[in-house]
């Protein structure tokens, strides 16, 4: 009798279903270093599975392993092509090594196969922002929203790109649906909050900025949002404000893991290493009032200057911020660190002095000021209120813009520059002659409003409804980017009605190019500054084309800048104290033609030659200030140390 040949075993080309579900279980439980493990030994028994490879990219992606988990995720697609969910979780990794093209190319591969792949749609769309074409990305977020109809964030990221086309009232639906679809989104709140200041209605904004809050009270970009929202009313005034800006210092102050005492930098030094802050070295307002300064700075050979970009560059190459690069000693992007790498960065360079120019603005890195990554700490330039942070020593301010009977506004002590504490660059790209006063030819006056609308508060709508009254044939052009929307534009002459200003009163345009921007003060005889958010770069700008800005000054910075910059420029007749003399200086000089031509014709030159406008002055004057800050904390203690005893 033959005997029977034992039974050869099972050989298994891929794992069970039980062995698959348990690893999916780890996942699911978050237990990511098991799910590492497990998948490791699947791998090493079915080496040409893709699920384990899979699997394996995703928890090597919670566990930080980026690279290793790219590299995973590679093999999973290479062993799975037609797998639309691992092209899509190849297309995330790429994406966060900023592989953008690579990334957006799996995206769409993962739609072709699956074309109703909400999650690629949206992930396509961040890709395609972050590209810089937004027009795509829009369509990529509705077509995320058309197979996903309660995908909130693809609702929130659409209202971004609305509203950075200035299409408000669209954005403020999305933002509302992503609300009502997710009422603990707290970007959303934060959004709709921004988008609500955009269209003048500063009141309602702070009802979203309050409610992001009271979901995440340790947030600082809320309070710097909210913060900088505060300034287009009069609430900055407010005890109550500073007592929150005073919380946010202590919340950045908590959540800093460090805080340096001791700094290396030289104690009598030939050269002084000052550092500068900023996510706006790049084509930004900061940068026309920064740029002449820096090039008379270089031109110095007892300063060293450190520039800390934080700003990501996705767009095409900015000429501006290319330009930059040059008038600094040493350049450093730190938009990639945290504030921990950032200020250690920063305290290793041995810095003098170490300048804030963002305050509570987009792209700021104040929270790494806590740090105190230099013995003597600066704010200045790029906001208009207290940072709340106290390990910032000074604030750099003039007389007109803060009268020393402010201090107590500020947690940072006041430095007074001689002058102004700005210095605005006369337009380089975009050189235009000054042309006469239109009123001589039209035969009524125009006044100009070029500033963005969400600085136009109801209160000035009420004044400059007055002043038409008594100058029926005056007109008012209005020139902003929020004007680009027809149901905007439908909202604001209702707001007109309101204050008695009439359609024929006024016109409306939204701003085109940069020499749009220019040539459309050709039109215009005179401006209407706005309150309490008065004028920065366009009351420069507006000088420089020979048209006179009628300011009313308040009572904090902001409110006061517009008293500031005309002061400096030779203009105090142009400063009004309270609402009756603004409007009474209105009509002065709208029915004081031949004043208003002829100071038009000699308005540019002025300004040229003042200190608003005079670079190498204002560098002197900025130079001799941080000597005199370095001066008095070398032989005096400083401030800085006075705080921290």
């Amino acid at each position: 009798m033959r005997k029977k040949r034992p039974k050869k075993s099972k050989i298994f080309t891929e794992p069970s279903e039980r062995q698959m579900n348990a690893l999916i279980n780890l996942y699911n439980q978050q237990q990511y270093a098991k799910v590492e493990e497990k998948s490791r030994q699947l791998i090493v028994r079915f080496p040409k599975h893709p699920f384990a490879w899979k699997v394996l990219g995703a928890a090597l992606e919670w566990l930080g392993k980026l690279e290793e988990a790219l590299e995973a995720k590679k093999i999973s697609v290479s062993l799975a092509p037609n797998d639309a969910n691992a092209i899509y979780n190849l297309g995330n990794s790429l994406r966060d090594f900023g592989r953008l093209t690579e990334s957006e190319a799996c995206y769409k591969k993962a739609i072709e196969i699956k074309p109703d792949y909400a999650l690629s749609y949206y992930n396509l769309g961040l890709t395609l922002t972050e590209l810089g074409r937004k027009s795509e990305a829009e369509k990529a977020y509705r077509s995320a929203i058309q197979f996903a109809p309660k995908y909130f964030k693809a609702y929130n990221n659409l209202g971004r790109i609305l509203r950075e086309k200035y299409f408000l009232k669209d954005a403020e639906d999305c933002y509302r649906t992503a609300i009502n679809l997710n009422p603990d989104y707290i970007e959303s709140y934060c959004n709709l909050g921004e988008n609500l200041i955009q269209q003048g209605r500063s009141q309602e904004s702070e009802a979203n900025y309050r409610q992001a809050l009271a979901l995440n009270s340790q947030h600082l970009r809320i309070y710097s949002s909210w913060f900088v929202s505060l300034n287009y009313n009069n609430h900055s005034l407010n005890e109550y404000y500073h007592s929150e800006e005073k919380k946010f210092g202590q919340l950045a102050r908590e959540q800093a893991t460090i805080k340096f005492s001791q700094w290396h930098c030289e104690p009598h030094p030939e050269r002084l290493r000052i550092g500068f802050v900023s996510g706006d070295f790049r084509t930004h307002v900061v940068s026309y009032f920064l740029e002449n300064m820096l090039i008379e700075l270089k031109k110095n050979n007892k300063l060293d200057l450190f520039a800390y970009s934080n700003f990501l560059k996705t767009d095409k190459i900015d000429k501006i911020a290319e330009r930059f690069k040059g008038y600094f000693n040493v350049w450093h992007p730190i938009a990639s660190l945290t504030d921990e790498a950032a200020a250690q960065l920063i305290h290793d360079d041995n810095l003098h002095i170490l300048f804030d120019l963002s305050g509570h603005t987009a792209h700021n890195r104040l929270p790494l000021f806590a740090y105190k990554a230099a013995p003597i700490q600066v704010t200045w330039l790029g906001y208009w209120a207290t940072t709340g942070i106290e390990e910032i020593d000074y604030i750099l301010v003039d007389e007109v813009g803060v009268p020393n009977t402010k201090q107590a506004c500020f947690c940072e002590k006041l430095v007074y520059l001689p002058d102004t504490r700005l210095c605005f660059s006369a337009p380089k790209d975009c050189f235009m002659y000054v042309k006469p006063l239109p009123a001589l030819k039209n035969g009524f006056i125009t006044f100009g409003c070029f500033q963005s609308l969400k600085k136009v508060t109801d209160e000035m709508l009420s004044l400059w409804g007055k002043i038409l009254t008594h100058l029926p044939a005056a007109k008012i052009r209005f020139q902003c980017p929020q004007f680009h929307d027809k149901k905007f534009v439908t909202t604001f002459y209702k707001r007109l009605e309101q204050v008695n200003i009439t359609p024929n009163q006024v016109e409306l345009y939204h701003i085109g190019s940069r020499f749009d921007y220019f040539i459309a003060h050709s039109s215009v005889d005179m401006i209407l500054d706005t309150f309490p958010f008065t004028g920065g770069t366009t009351t420069c700008e507006a000088l420089w084309m020979g048209v006179p800005t009628l300011t009313l000054a308040g009572n904090s910075l902001i409110s006061r800048q517009g008293a500031s910059l005309l002061s400096a420029a030779g203009l105090e007749n142009w400063i009004a104290t309270h609402h009756e003399d603004y409007i009474n200086k209105a009509v002065y000089f709208a029915n004081d033609i031949e004043g208003l031509a002829n100071l038009r014709s000699k308005l540019r030159e002025q300004v040229l030659a003042s200190p608003l406008f005079d670079a190498p002055r204002f560098a002197k004057n900025f130079e001799k200030t941080l000597w005199q800050m370095w001066e008095k904390y070398d032989h005096k203690n400083s401030l800085a140390f006075d705080k921290q005893d």
